[in-house]
């Protein structure tokens, strides 16, 4: 989004602002050709894994939500077309949750009207659908789905005690000698220094500048 919809940022479920292109490039392995269907990265790893494998049948150690892409990058029937989403970050004063399947995409924010749009007959996303009665019973299922996948107020309530944690945690490094939080990369401090298990030409040479050919 740079100021269509005098929106700015990643924070919203419009595709100026969600929708990015995804790439794959290996011409010696899969022929050249562009996909319509929407995916997301979460269905990077169980792509990854079967491109290692050869195989789609795993267990995996945690539930994953993602889906293998291959179908999609070899040509083959049954590629899925379903993106899910959920935002918490700024510019959100409550849940954003979006199921974008096919060619509908639908928007749920307990706090705001819901959104739904076709996206093969509008996709600048002009037309609300939901106030459309002709799309009602289409609305009414995504809405029960949205409600069945995610508890909005529980993970409304998540945010609020994560922010309150952070916060307090804020408050008390900004006491007394402030501190900026920076990466510190770990070494092993005794391989760092003579410790009589270096030789010395070796830890010498360290600090020199590379050998000029």
């Amino acid at each position: 989004m740079l100021g269509e919809r005098n929106l700015w940022y990643k924070m919203s479920f419009f595709e100026g602002s969600a929708r990015v292109p995804m790439i794959v490039h290996a011409p010696n392995r899969f022929t050249a050709k562009r996909v319509k269907e929407s995916v997301s990265t979460i269905d990077l790893l169980p792509t990854f894994l079967e491109m290692a494998t050869g195989t789609s049948n795993h267990e995996y150690a945690m539930p994953i939500q993602g889906r293998s892409l291959m179908p999609h990058i070899q040509g083959k029937s049954g590629a899925h077309d379903e993106v899910i989403g959920e935002y918490f970050g700024e510019g959100a004063i409550a849940p954003l949750l979006m199921i974008r399947r096919a060619q509908y995409k639908y928007v749920y924010c307990h706090i705001d009207p819901e959104q739904l749009f076709d996206l093969d007959n509008d996709p600048n996303e002009l037309v609300n659908l939901a106030t459309n009665p002709e799309y009602a019973d289409l609305l009414r299922s995504f809405k029960k789905e949205t409600l069945a996948r995610w508890d909005s107020d529980a993970l409304t309530q998540d945010v609020v005690i994560s922010q309150r944690r952070r916060r307090l945690i804020v408050s008390a490094m900004n006491k007394g000698k402030k501190t900026t939080w920076d990466h510190q990369p770990m070494f092993d401090s005794s391989e760092m220094y003579m410790r009589n298990h270096i030789d010395l030409d070796d830890l010498e040479s360290r600090s020199r500048f590379p050998k000029v050919e």
